[in-house]
């Protein structure tokens, strides 16, 4: 409850400034910038997954067992050796992505100067979901969350506030360097403070490595994480291919307003990954439903309420954007669905992956996520946003449900609403 309250609270301010940034963005931008940004950064949510190799994820689901049973030398090995190697596959991903800009333009003419400053941001973001895993894994999640959350949007604000003052405007180029600087804030303040949180145990240890079972873990982690970002995150980049201009700005605006909805379940799974980790290691399944049922309450008092105000408000929430976005509104309540479910759903996908069943898990959101790509091809070149809203709404559904089955079924536990209405402690 305290760690849950702690990045709740973190994640309310958070909010605030996000929301901020992002109208700062748009009015600054217009749709047509604007357009080539969610592009751009479509792109890099997308390929971020593969500089992660899945490690910072199995970071969280090592970190807190191998320190429940003290083993220092494991933990301290872990972390170098994760982290050499994600820099590594940041600098690869980034190379390659500047090399292969051009063939991803598609009819957004100007795209691959922003595409170039975004192939800088790979080994930077590499670092940064990192010293993120490291510190959600040593269970200090608001410091996990606080230099992405509130120093990069800081830094954002105060960065681009000068051009939005002045009326001079800003591209999307510019807005890319603005960005990559924000990040390289984030990343000096989220080193320092993982090591100033790193235990003196471990810093002390010499390092222990078991790079097989790592990699083991890893590798489905990967999969199921690149899959989860062809759902939620490659809308953008794909209607830049196969629509016309101004759609993924559209769809991109919505997205972001219709993510409020899904603010609960990130809160709760910050504090929520590393503890089912270590419970379900340790054999207390009591104490794991008891803190699913307590998260499945907190998820849902804020979702329910936040959607049908987000419903209610949508014209004026997207008239903050700038008046070209006002367009949007069917694109946001399909997506607001597919969100609401999402999130009343529960930390289902994290529950299979902390509990040694990131294989089902992966395969699951991987039929999803080619469920999603054919449902594109077919909507988005006649619908543009609202296309991709419906593929997004529809294929959240699917995922979502499919996984609950999958923790009642193999774990017989209730992360959902349901949990509320019925003894389920076993």
């Amino acid at each position: 409850m305290k760690g849950g309250l702690g990045v709740f609270a973190m994640r309310i301010v958070a909010l605030f400034l996000a929301f901020g940034a992002e109208t700062l963005i748009t009015n600054t931008l217009g749709l047509e910038q604007y357009d080539l940004w969610a592009t751009a950064a479509s792109w890099l949510a997308l390929l971020t997954v593969l500089c992660s190799l899945g490690m910072n994820t199995a970071l969280i689901k090592h970190l807190p067992a191998d320190w429940a049973h003290q083993r220092f030398a494991m933990m301290r090995g872990m972390i170098n050796w994760t982290g050499k190697r994600m820099f590594f596959a940041g600098c690869i991903v980034g190379g390659t992505f500047f090399i292969g800009r051009d063939l991803i333009m598609g009819q957004q003419m100007g795209l691959a100067a922003v595409l170039g400053v975004v192939a800088l941001m790979f080994p930077i973001q590499a670092l940064n979901l990192h010293r993120q895993a490291v510190l959600t894994g040593l269970k200090h999640p608001v410091l996990a969350l606080l230099p992405d959350q509130l120093v990069r949007i800081s830094v954002l604000i105060a960065l681009i506030f000068p051009f939005a003052l002045s009326g001079t405007g800003l591209s999307a180029v510019g807005l890319a360097w603005i960005w990559l600087g924000s990040l390289c804030v984030a990343l000096a303040v989220g080193v320092w403070c993982k090591w100033r949180m790193t235990p003196i145990e471990v810093h002390l240890a010499k390092d222990q490595t078991d790079p097989i079972d790592w990699v083991k873990t890893a590798k489905p982690l990967m999969i199921m994480h690149l899959g989860g970002m062809l759902i939620s995150q490659a809308d953008p980049a794909m209607l830049g291919l196969l629509s016309n201009p101004g759609q993924a700005g559209l769809f991109a605006v919505a997205n972001r307003i219709a993510l409020l909805l899904a603010f609960g379940l990130a809160a709760v799974n910050t504090i929520a990954a590393p503890l089912i980790s270590q419970l379900h290691a340790t054999g207390e399944k009591r104490e794991l439903q008891a803190m699913l049922r307590l998260a499945a309450k907190g998820i849902a008092l804020f979702t329910i309420p936040t959607g049908a105000f987000v419903i209610l408000a949508s014209p004026w929430l997207l008239s903050l954007f700038g008046p070209e976005f006002t367009a949007a509104h069917k694109p946001l309540c399909w997506l607001v669905a597919g969100q609401t479910i999402n999130a009343l759903a529960g930390s289902v996908g994290f529950i299979l992956t902390m509990t040694g069943h990131q294989v089902i898990a992966a395969r699951i959101i991987w039929v999803a996520a080619i469920g999603k790509i054919t449902l594109s091809f077919f909507l988005l070149p006649a619908y543009g946003a609202l296309g991709a809203a419906i593929g997004s709404a529809i294929m959240l559904a699917f995922w979502n449900i499919w996984l609950w089955i999958e923790v009642r079924r193999r774990l017989q536990l209730e992360p959902t609403i349901l949990a509320l209405f019925k003894n389920t402690t076993h």
